[in-house]
């Protein structure tokens, strides 16, 4: 069934919440089930984000409408969400920290 549920490259982008909504209907019985789900698809957008390969770009777009969309059924926090976010403008990157000169 995970399988199932994680092919969402595969059907059209504007049917993703549909499938948010099974899962989450899911959820409900099979609480191992979501959990597993979540998790794939954290990782899925990870390693999206770290090869950075063009023909998989409509899967990395689909697996973070599906994110947001598992957020909007109360599947995942909001916590999770700012991190992807966090790790969206960080990844490959150094933090960078400002330092202020004073003249004197």
């Amino acid at each position: 069934m995970l399988k199932a549920l994680l092919k969402i490259g595969q059907g059209k982008f504007q049917h993703i919440h549909l499938i948010a909504s099974i899962a989450k209907g899911l959820a409900r019985y099979h609480e191992n089930l979501a959990i597993r789900l979540v998790d794939e698809v954290l990782e899925e957008i990870r390693a999206g984000m770290e090869t950075n390969n063009f023909r998989l770009q409509r899967r990395r777009l689909a697996m973070m409408k599906f994110l947001g969309e598992l957020y909007n059924y109360r599947m995942v926090e909001s916590n999770i969400i700012f991190d992807t976010l966090y790790s969206f403008i960080t990844l490959g990157h150094g933090i960078v920290t400002l330092t202020l000169y004073t003249h004197q």
